[in-house]
This record gives structure tokens, sequence and C-alpha cells, in this order.
């Protein structure tokens, strides 16, 4: 039977190949031969960083000379991501020993706009700089489709030209910084003119995701309220990811309901049951009344901040706070849960047992008072068209810092209350008559709780037996930390 040699396979196929390889094993199938070179070298460079205190690292302290070389037309044609940091230190260790200081950041900021072919680009700048996205000739890369700024102030100017604003899909603006650098500038040099937030850089017909991250102590309702009336002009933005705390909730509450296409809201945060702080001010204006949002269907955070805003058409409820059932099931009995399809819980094991049925205590003195033996619907009741359950099993303090005890550990009592809890949740989906068929249990343990868990194998098999209408149960996750695991004897 004929097999085809290497060098008659399709050279899309050797693409996909080279593609899972490491960076440094390419460099040595670029040197195999003429055609391996040809095939290797676009995959190499396909991911570029340009930071000069990463390649003096490496012992290149010709920084000028290699970033002229990666912008020669060999090299830039096939660059998709480029990470680009100017956070460099003043001058590099040749500059200060010939007493010659070569500025960095022009050539480097020139060189962006030649890599034509770039899908990603991350910017990472000082926090203290104030940086104007306008004005850095990134509109001209025409295939860019994700734009990441890490630090720095982007304060523009109020009037722009319109054919310099950023067309990009997505974008992520990380260690925001706050403004108060940005007012004493202009205050230094009696500047009144103003400025405008990161909003007005970006082309509203292009934007469909946006990613917020701020550094500590930092709200990005702030930078939003500045351009408060662009807010309904972003008419394709449907996926919105912003880290804010609860104080300050409620210019990004705002900002979310002033969106027409939003159907995907993400939040993160922290001290999440503060009220918003209102100083209703020009930069910080009166928080609003909640509006409802007929739009949204997918919401992933804390309980506290859904139980802040109107989502009255949820279909996908995944929740990243660590909470106890009894405030779970307070939630959801104020909202509208009745087109839920898809349900996410957080299951700390600090708190695991107050999933546990009654029915699981012999003795009714010994019965948990949280759980009310009157409730009819319980918790999954309130979810009638609930078909796929994902449930996170977890002793990771690292998920909620804002709620520690829920991941205090008794690890005397988990060996039975955490199979006696998921078997009481699929029982109560199953009593409920749920068309619930898809459940996810997601293990995110240390070593030492595993040890005092039951047998994986076993508990799968007993899940599976609570309900023959829930066709799949998947069990995913594993160990944190597996080093420090010893299995039982």
């Amino acid at each position: 039977m004929y097999a085809p040699t290497a060098f008659e396979l399709p050279n899309e196929l050797w693409t996909e190949v080279l593609a899972d390889l490491p960076r440094s094993s390419l460099i040595h199938v670029r040197m195999v031969s003429r055609h391996f070179y040809a095939l290797a070298h676009p995959v190499f460079f396909r991911s570029l960083i340009l930071d000069p205190d990463h390649h003096a690292s490496r012992g290149n302290r010709d920084f000028l000379g290699m970033l002229q070389l990666y912008t020669g037309p060999h090299i830039r044609k096939h660059v998709r991501d480029l990470s680009v940091s100017f956070r460099f230190a003043r001058c590099t260790r040749s500059q200060r020993c010939s007493g010659k200081v070569m500025p960095l950041s022009g050539p480097m900021l020139a060189a962006i706009p030649t890599f034509s072919s770039l899908r990603t680009l991350e910017c990472a700048f000082r926090p203290t700089e104030t940086v104007d996205l306008s004005a850095l000739g990134f509109h001209t890369l025409p295939m860019l489709d994700k734009l990441t700024i890490t630090g720095g102030s982007i304060a523009c100017p109020l009037q722009s030209d319109p054919a310099s604003r950023l067309r990009v899909a997505h974008f992520a603006y990380t260690d925001i910084p706050g403004m108060e650098h940005v007012l004493q500038a202009q205050l230094a040099h009696h500047d009144g003119a103003g400025f405008r937030s990161f909003l007005s850089a970006l082309d509203p017909a292009y934007l469909t995701a946006l990613t917020l991250r701020p550094s500590y102590d930092v709200s990005p309702g702030a930078w939003l309220s500045l351009d408060a009336g662009v807010h309904p002009s972003f008419t394709r933005l449907a996926t919105v990811d912003i880290s804010v705390d609860g104080p300050f909730l409620g210019p990004v509450r705002s900002f979310l309901a002033a969106l027409p296409a939003l159907a995907n809201v993400v939040l993160s945060g922290a001290f999440r049951s503060a009220c918003d702080l209102s100083l209703d001010t020009p930069a910080w204006p009166q928080t609003p009344a909640p509006v409802a949002m007929t739009r949204v269907r997918r919401y992933t955070g804390p309980a506290e901040y859904l139980a802040r805003l109107r989502l009255p058409n949820l279909t996908s409820i995944t929740l990243t706070s660590a909470g106890c059932r009894c405030a779970i099931r307070g939630l959801f009995k104020r909202l509208d849960t009745t087109q839920v399809e898809e349900l996410a819980l957080m299951l700390p094991l600090g708190y695991i047992h107050e999933w546990v049925d009654l029915s699981f205590y012999e003795d009714e003195e010994e019965s948990i008072c949280w759980r009310n033996r009157e409730e009819t619907d319980g918790v999954f009741g309130l979810f009638p068209r609930l078909r796929s359950l994902r449930l996170r099993v977890t002793d990771n303090a690292e998920d909620d810092k804002d709620v520690l005890d829920a991941f205090d550990v008794l690890i005397d009592e988990i060996g039975a209350d955490v199979p006696n809890a998921l078997v009481s949740i699929l029982r109560e989906a199953d009593t409920v008559k749920i068309p619930l068929d898809h459940v996810v249990v997601e293990w995110d343990v240390a070593g030492a709780t595993v040890a005092a868990l039951p047998e994986m194998e076993g508990l799968f098999d007993v899940l599976q037996g609570v309900s023959e209408r829930m066709r799949e149960i998947e069990f995913k996750g594993g160990v944190r930390d597996e080093d420090a695991y010893v299995a039982p004897a």
C-alpha cells in the first residue's frame, strides 16, 4: 500500500502541525531544509514581543536593530499577535556604557502600524502616562480584531477626528489608573478644555465586546461617566466584562442599561454588599434607579450584583460568589427565572452542608435550622425550563475573597456532607419535574481535602442512579495541588 512521504503532505497540514510546537523547536525546524524553512518561518513569527527589557534579558542589547529587523517585509507580514511594552527602563545597558541615550518609545510607536496583518495587539504603558488612542495610528491596522491596553490614562481630546477611531471588535482596558494625575496636569497647564474617555476613541459600528479591569481602588465608572452621551451609539456592543467594587456599581449599571444590543454581562469585584456611592458631582453624578435590561440573556458574576440589576429575560445564570443556600434561594425568589435554561452555582465546602436534605438526618434536632420543612419549591422549582446545571465544588478561597469563611473545610464532616448535598440537589431537581438532563460537577479542591472525600467512581455511580431523566452527568476539574495529595490507605 502506497504511503505518502512527509514532503508530499499538504502545506496546510504542516502549518497546523508546526503551530503546536514551541518556539524553541521551531528554530530547529527552520534549519532542516529550505522547504521546512518556508513552512516554519511564518509560524515562528506569528507572535512577537517588542519590549527592550525582554530583549535585553536575552542578550539582545541593540533593540533598535532588532526593531528594524522585525519591521522588515519578510517578517512583519507574518505577525498576527503583537505585545508591546512601554514600561522599560530609561535606557539600556549599552546606552549607559556609551553615554548615548536613544529614545525608544517613538520608534516603537512608529513601528506598530507597519504590521498590517495584526489580529491582536497588546500595549502596556506606565500608570502615570497619559495616552491618546486616536494619535497612536492604530486605526490604520485594517485587520485588527482585539486591542488590549494595560495601564496608562486613556484621555482623549474633546474634539477628535471620526476617521481616527479604532475599528476593533474587542477592546480590553486593564490595570486602569485613576484620573487624578490627568486633572492635575490640566490644572498645571491652565488647560480647561477637559478630556473624554477611551470610548470616544472607539468606533461604535465595530465594537462587539468590552473588557474593563481597574487597578486597586479605582472604578471604571468614573471613566465611563465622561462619555455618558455616547453610550447608546454602541449599537453592536453585546458582551461586557467589567470588574467593579460594590460602592461604584451605579455608573457601570447606567452604562449597561444604555447599551441597546447588550446580551452578555460579566461582572466581578470586591465589597459587593456595599451600597452605591452617590456624590452628585459632574464626575460622579447621582445614581439613577435601575432600568430593566430586556435584551440581556446571560449573566456571569456574584449574586450581590445580580440582585442590583434588572434582568427579566435571562436564559443563563452563572454565580461566581460563595453564597449560602438561603441567600441564593432568597435571590432567585426575587428574580424572574422562568426563562432560565442554564444555571451554574458555586458550592463552597464551608457551606455545602446547607444543601443536605433533612431526610439524611435521623434526629430532627440534629437538622440544620436554616432548612424549612415547609419548602415546596426549594431552589430548582423556581426554574421550570432548566436544562443544564453546573455545580462547582471548591475549597479555594481565591474564588471569592469577600466570603472567606465559606471555604473553611471540616475534614471530619465533608466525607458525608459532599455526597449527601449532591444527591439532595439532584433529588430536588427530579422531584419538581424540571426538564434537567445535563449536570456537570466541577471539582477544585486541595489534596488534603480529596483524602477526606469519598471515592469518585462510587460517588459518580450514586449520582447516576438518582434520576433516570438526567441522561448526562459529568465530573470535571480535579486536585488543585496534586503534589500534596496522599492517597488514603
